[in-house]
């Protein structure tokens, strides 16, 4: 028979109090981190949102071409793809991101390496513009945001068109909400309007791209057998390898087809100069 004294009834509920409490100071923990990481949406306010983009200048493009292309006047018809890049979500100090943020320079080409390497008659066009934020409340807000993403969206289809387009080929396309940004422009700004509708090749779905459930693109398959344009141009399955390949033959294959079907606009004309005439002094009666 054991002499050691039988353990009080509190004495044996201390450890349930000990768990107890541990437990709460860590539930305590997770919601004091959780609270510090919720910071509250500010009011969208246009009148405070980032500047605009400015097209006419290079630091408003992700790429662009250097030098002026050919025009779709000379042999090989050439070809422009404007390219609408991956939304970043990660700005935290507004509803939508400036431009210049760092976030956009570092990261907004991120797996479109493949596009370095075209064509020497497919030149691309990659305009930034001031992405929606992470917020998602309240709606109206975000609705707001996005409303200012896509007018510079549209906004940088316009600079190209009446300053770049010089009736070349054309291709929109992106990668994830780049994509949206793509549809945007083809319903908005190329379908029933000329030259564009003439003139445009399709819609280019980059790899790694999951559209969403809702989307719905009333597009043929791009076919090198059996070419029909426009085309949706479809690589989200394909590595960036077998993209590349899929992506230069198509737009070769565009080209060609422009060269073979359609009539070839007419070069501008050279700018006339005005040669001031000095005025013929007459003798008086003649």
């Amino acid at each position: 028979m054991s002499d050691q004294p039988e353990a009080s009834p509190l004495t044996r509920l201390v450890p349930v109090f000990a768990i107890v409490a541990l437990v709460a100071m860590i539930a305590a923990a997770i919601f004091h981190v959780a609270t510090l990481n919720e910071e509250p949406a500010p009011g969208f306010d246009r009148a405070t949102a980032p500047a605009e983009p400015d097209y006419s200048a290079s630091t408003s493009w992700l790429t662009r071409p250097e030098s002026e292309t050919p025009g779709g006047w000379e042999r090989p018809w050439g070809v422009d793809v404007l390219w609408y890049s991956e939304r970043i979500e990660s700005y935290r100090g507004g509803w939508n991101a400036p431009i210049d943020w760092v976030g956009t320079e570092e990261t907004a080409m991120t797996g479109d390496a493949w596009l370095n390497a075209t064509p020497d008659q497919v030149k691309v066009f990659a305009p930034k513009r001031r992405y929606t934020s992470a917020f998602e409340t309240p709606e109206e807000d975000r609705r707001a945001a996005l409303e200012l993403e896509n007018e510079d969206v549209l906004s940088s289809f316009d600079y190209y068109a009446d300053n770049d387009h010089r009736l070349r080929g054309l291709f929109v396309g992106g990668r994830g909400k780049g994509v949206e940004a793509a549809i945007s422009i083809m319903e908005e700004r190329i379908v029933g309007t000329e030259p564009y509708t003439s003139l445009f090749g399709g819609l280019i779905i980059a790899p790694g791209t999951s559209l969403s459930d809702d989307a719905n693109i009333d597009l043929p398959a791009c076919s090198r057998e059996t070419p029909a344009y426009p085309c949706l141009l479809d690589l989200s399955a394909l590595d960036e390898t077998a993209a590349q390949e899929s992506f230069n033959s198509t737009m070769s294959a565009f080209s060609q087809w422009l060269d073979e079907n359609v009539a070839k606009p007419a070069a501008p004309l050279p700018p006339i100069e005005t040669i001031q005439i000095a005025p013929i002094n007459r003798p008086d009666g003649q």
